[in-house]
């Protein structure tokens, strides 16, 4: 556990009759259940120029946290967590979901070699970066309540307990849930029981609170069709959420629902509640990262209409080489007047720059000369003579 943990656990069990909270607010993390989809791409989460390598990164900058289910099918290479603790920002950090292997197909029976493997991978390739957050045993609906199994679990987790290690579970059978034997185990070892949330009320949600932590998973509807939740909704869970925090628990928090983008749209939305529900949106969510400022994307120099964010800032001054139709190998380049101010580095948004003191810099717009077709040029054998007007 934890020492920040253990003290606020501690002052929050003394003092919750009597209403006290500790004095700071703690980190709320609020992301999506994986962040590559390919539903997401072309301007519905991810820019129309962010490729498939930069999609981290970006998601990186406005999420400060992912629930990684693809370790559920199996344990990600060693490679894989080393480039994804690289791509991604300071202070962001993974969930992993525990392999099937240990939860389904073995059904928490001698699991001792495969969850070792899958601890010692993740302490290999991620957790000397400090991007770990908590492991999430999502438990076979057919799988009742078993104390002895809680307990062999925390046995095979205590060696990992110097790197910090979070241990969740999401049960899927009602015998888990408001169990006085259950609950006295969770509490012991410091493991959270992952709230299930869903729109139409479809899942199983237990409200006890078993850990200095707390985990939620925002599920899709149970006919598992386009899942939206609605402000009304998220409001709701934006003042459960901030009275936790101010009560001293660090949250997880996941959307489920990718279809269509609505997944990081109701992240986005239930991030914005909490902060507005929070010091007058002045308390940062997670005090040791800090989303991306919003910056213009970067587009073609020979787009025919440039791309302007929503305060319709401009991309900074920059070159443009113009080819003259009648020699290949001659090109007349021109630059776009600098601004008074000091001129600045442009950032792309990929880059590690700070440049959140950077202010917007506006490119004077200028004209492109008319090009005109040199006949005798375009006479040459294998050139194109009509690509261009006749002046």
């Amino acid at each position: 556990m934890r020492r920040a943990d253990e003290e606020r656990w501690q002052k929050m069990m003394n003092n919750d009759n009597n209403g006290s909270s500790v004095s700071s607010l703690s980190d709320v993390y609020i992301g999506t259940a994986g962040y590559s989809y390919a539903h997401w791409r072309q301007g519905v989460f991810y820019p129309g120029h962010t490729t498939q390598n930069q999609e981290l990164r970006h998601y990186s900058g406005i999420f400060p946290t992912v629930e990684i289910n693809a370790s559920f099918h199996g344990v990600p290479r060693l490679e894989t967590l080393q480039s994804w603790a690289q791509k991604s920002k300071d202070g962001f950090v993974f969930s992993f979901k525990v392999p099937q292997a240990v939860t389904h197909e073995s059904r928490l029976e001698n699991i001792q070699e495969a969850l070792t493997f899958f601890l010692q991978r993740l302490q290999e390739g991620i957790m000397p970066n400090e991007k770990v957050g908590p492991i999430l045993f999502q438990l076979p609906p057919s799988l009742p309540k078993n104390i002895d199994r809680l307990n062999e679990i925390a046995a095979l987790v205590a060696p990992h307990n110097n790197n910090n290690l979070r241990v969740a579970f999401e049960f899927r059978h009602a015998s888990w849930y408001n169990d006085p034997d259950v609950n006295a185990v969770m509490k012991r070892h410091n493991f959270a029981m992952c709230q299930n949330i869903s729109p139409d009320n479809s899942t199983l949600r237990g409200e006890s609170t078993t850990a200095s932590w707390h985990y939620m998973r925002c599920h899709k509807r149970a006919d598992r069709l386009v899942t939206q939740y609605t402000d009304e909704q998220l409001d709701s869970l934006a003042e459960e959420m901030v009275a936790r925090r101010k009560r001293g628990l660090v949250q997880y928090c996941y959307f489920l629902n990718d279809h269509e983008g609505n997944g990081p749209r109701n992240a986005k939305t239930l991030m914005r509640f909490i902060q507005q529900r929070t010091n007058n949106n002045k308390s940062a969510l997670v005090h040791n990262w800090k989303p991306d400022p919003t910056e213009t994307s970067i587009t073609s120099l020979f787009a025919k209409q440039q791309q302007t964010n929503d305060n319709d800032n401009q991309s900074a001054p920059t070159k443009a080489i113009i080819s003259s139709p009648t020699s290949s190998s001659k090109r007349k380049t021109r630059e776009t007047p600098k601004s008074k101010a000091t001129t600045k580095t442009l950032h792309s948004f990929f880059s590690p720059a700070d440049t959140s003191q950077q202010p917007p810099m506006k490119a004077t717009p200028s004209k492109r000369p008319k090009l005109v077709a040199n006949n005798n040029a375009m006479k040459k054998k294998g050139q194109i003579t009509d690509f261009f007007a006749k002046k």
